[in-house]
């Protein structure tokens, strides 16, 4: 069963875990890592950080054997083929929304695009809401979680100057949190309390919104070695890509966000076997032909991320060898 729900609007904070929400501080390089499992060498792809011309549209479709890849320029557009797909067992597992400065609309509106990551025959049922305030998104997260439904995904975007909260909920059971802060290091200390309570970060959003940083999370059950680590560098990012992979600690998530003239990179890691690519291009046609490319041999998308630096979109993708 698939089931969207557009916007109600009210405005507050609350979680089943209280949240807290304290003045931004100066945030650490890194942030502390979890227990990691003994070093072992896996092979992994190399990083390409791919500069090319071009962001043509390519809104793909058809179904894709490990994972499917689809952008929409309307969040009704998504909803329409994410029932399409979930009616033959293919569910969403990440979304993201960006505004893309680089093509523009008549009048000079800027052109936004809803994408969307399928996971393939996955079975089961999962479900999709959206709304215009916080209050009302935890609302929901409450109420799914009595119905037996875990928060898998949440994207936080800035849409004509107001904040949506769009989640992906699928079955589950087991303890779950989800906590939203103005600080970094406070977010950190969440993430050490939970992880310590056997609860593994899944996802993590990273947003400006009225000149302040956000951070949010999504927790659910797990005690496997996993790691939180943000760099203001991309290279500097790969490297510990490439370590915590050689360890058997793989990239699930990653976000990039602009603050000022910075980029900030944020990744999540968890334990994992196998190869875990990592690609990032500043052209939709070029990410959308890598992950054909990985999909031919045998990698799932597990996440992608989009985010806008200057006047260019990048897009930055993590994959996992099935």
């Amino acid at each position: 069963m698939f089931k969207p729900q557009l916007l109600p609007t009210v405005m507050a904070a609350a979680l089943a875990f209280p949240t807290v929400a304290i003045a931004a501080s100066a945030p650490p390089l890194e942030a502390t890592r979890g227990n990691l499992l003994p070093a072992k060498t896996t092979g992994v792809t190399d990083p390409v950080f791919q500069v090319s011309e071009g962001t043509a549209i390519s809104t793909h479709t058809g179904r894709r054997r490990h994972s499917d890849l689809q952008r929409f320029f309307t969040y009704s557009d998504l909803v329409d083929r994410a029932e399409t797909m979930a009616e033959h067992g293919n569910h969403l597992r990440d979304v993201e929304v960006i505004e893309d400065d680089n093509t523009a609309l008549s009048g000079g509106d800027t052109r936004r695009y809803f994408i969307g990551v399928w996971d393939i025959d996955a079975g089961g049922s999962s479900f999709i809401y959206r709304y215009g305030s916080w209050s009302a998104f935890t609302q929901k997260w409450e109420d799914m979680a009595a119905d037996g439904y875990r928060l898998h995904d949440v994207e936080v975007s800035r849409e004509n100057g107001n904040t949506h909260f769009t989640g992906i909920w699928r079955p589950g059971n087991g303890g779950y949190a989800l906590y939203r802060h103005q600080s970094w290091s406070t977010f950190v200390d969440m993430w050490r309390e939970l992880s310590e309570q056997n609860l593994r970060l899944v996802d993590i959003e990273v947003t400006r919104e009225g000149g302040n940083t956000y951070y949010t999370g999504v927790w659910l059950p797990g005690s496997d070695p996993y790691a939180l680590y943000r760099y203001d560098d991309w290279s500097a990012f790969v490297d510990r890509w490439r370590t915590l992979s050689n360890d058997n600690v793989h990239l699930v998530d990653v976000e990039v966000t602009r603050v000022g003239d910075r980029t900030w990179y944020t990744g999540v890691w968890r334990a994992g076997t196998g190869r875990n690519p990592l690609y990032r291009y500043n052209s939709w046609q070029r990410f959308m032909e890598k992950w054909e490319e990985l999909d031919n041999q045998g990698f799932q998308l597990v996440d992608m991320t989009a985010s806008q630096e200057g006047n260019q979109t990048y897009y930055t993708g993590v994959w996992q060898e099935l």
